[in-house]
């Protein structure tokens, strides 16, 4: 069995910008567990552990499904918080632009693995690159994070070209997750 997801990859800048941010952010989430920057990518789809006899289904199915998009940039930009500032437990950076398209591309790659046995995802796509998964916070420290730091939470983090997408392995670890590209999928040329 392989631990597998789908998703876009992040070239080293990216990682480079979103790991200063992260070094910024750490003070304010002392009870957090951080991302390695190796480890930064934007979730399509979750599989899950997985046959190894199925991967070359699912590749197959991954291939189809994002051939007919062209490559396309997409600025990442904002902090957010999942669920909400009140009690954050996860901490990410935004997507500002090409949101539909991706949107339509995460639902290409679902609507292509749910043949093969993974349900829909049931909440609704919302592009995010986790940075940090909160244990515990405390309010007035998220107030001054919120007074002190609104450049950073409000900042551009790089525009990227997405021209491909990638099924990982991830193996956990006691130090964290380990991801491996298992094989990449490029985006076509809209037909």
């Amino acid at each position: 069995m392989k631990r597998l997801f789908i998703a876009v990859g992040l070239p080293d800048e990216t990682k480079a910008a979103l790991t200063g941010l992260q070094q910024v952010l750490r003070p304010y989430f002392i009870e957090a567990t951080w991302v390695r920057p190796e480890g930064l990518h934007l979730t399509l789809k979750f599989l899950g552990d997985t046959p190894e006899d199925r991967i070359p289904t699912i590749q197959d199915a991954c291939g189809r499904a994002v051939r007919p998009f062209s490559a396309f940039s997409m600025e990442l930009k904002g902090v957010g918080v999942f669920p909400d500032w009140r009690r954050p437990r996860v901490l990410w950076v935004g997507v500002q632009t090409a949101v539909e398209t991706l949107g339509a591309l995460q639902a290409a790659v679902e609507r292509a693995v749910e043949p093969l046995g993974y349900p829909p995802e049931t909440r609704p796509f919302i592009p995010h690159l986790t940075l940090a998964r909160v244990k515990r916070s405390h309010p007035a420290v998220l107030q001054k994070l919120r007074e002190r730091e609104k450049t950073a939470l409000e900042g551009s983090y790089g525009v990227i070209w997405v021209r491909q997408v990638t099924l990982f392995e991830s193996r956990l670890h006691p130090q964290g997750a380990v991801y491996t590209p298992l094989a990449h999928f490029p985006l076509g040329w809209g037909g």
